[in-house]
């Protein structure tokens, strides 16, 4: 169970990634001086892309983890 979350996010942003991450890879990429010409700059951009992707998995896998167990209810005494 713990790892159908993360699964399912991993379905959902597989294939898109919104234009705020696309802006936000092509400024960083910018900030390291490849601009939109050079042919490095789809590279750059993806590799951006990837590493915000790696960070929601991250986050979201700390999360499901750090959930804590219902307690456990035992026999009345």
């Amino acid at each position: 169970m713990r790892y159908g979350f993360v699964i399912l996010f991993l379905g959902l942003t597989g294939g898109c990634a919104s234009p705020n991450v696309a802006q936000e890879a092509a400024d960083r990429c910018e900030q390291v001086g490849i601009s939109a010409n050079d042919p490095d700059f789809t590279a750059c951009t993806q590799a951006y892309r990837l590493q915000s992707q790696q960070n929601a998995i991250s986050n979201a896998y700390g999360q499901t983890v750090d959930v804590p167990a219902p307690p456990r209810r035992g026999l009345p005494h």
